[in-house]
């Protein structure tokens, strides 16, 4: 994978952004449980880095690519969209790293902390928001069932037994 690195510190005090462009493949960590994705397939990405009132370190990470998935429901390829976007928190520590999340924190809120670094790879945080913005159960708005012409053999089956609860039924009071 083709590394673009920025030093956090300057990046983040100087309000520096960086885009680009990079193809599906690159992201093997992403495209590894994925079908074969179109050699054009690109992530469209942007990494802005600020300041906020307090003086706090941020990068704003942005992602949209369009990648080639298995609908879980017809279980035929689909093109899903992906646009991500999240707000990083720049820590100097380990320790800052690892703090307990403030449960009172709404997710809007909370902002995932990252650790300073002067070759920080902006690559692999682009990876990270596109496995985050991949939905859990990828599917079609509306998809055909390849199977709907073919009846459900254990439903047929169950239509023609009677339910061992049938017997209940009647010994339940009016």
């Amino acid at each position: 994978m083709t590394h673009h690195t920025i030093d956090t510190y300057v990046f983040t005090h100087q309000a520096h952004e960086v885009s680009g462009e990079t193809p599906l493949g690159q992201f093997s960590r992403f495209v590894s449980d994925l079908p074969a994705q179109d050699s054009a397939a690109t992530a469209k990405w942007t990494v802005a880095g600020y300041l906020d009132s307090q003086g706090r370190a941020f990068l704003y990470v942005v992602v949209e690519a369009t990648v080639t998935a298995i609908c879980q429901r017809c279980f035929q390829e689909m093109a899903l969209p992906i646009s991500s976007e999240s707000q990083l928190a720049v820590v100097q520590t380990e320790q800052e790293l690892e703090q307990d999340v403030d449960i009172n924190l709404s997710p809007d809120e909370w902002q995932e902390p990252v650790l300073a670094s002067q070759h920080f790879d902006v690559l692999s945080i682009v990876e990270d928001e596109l496995i985050l913005g991949f939905p859990y159960v990828p599917k079609h708005e509306q998809c055909e069932n390849p199977y709907a012409d073919v009846g459900d053999p254990e439903a047929d089956e169950q239509e023609d037994e009677a339910s061992p609860f049938d017997v209940l039924r009647h010994l339940k009071k009016d």
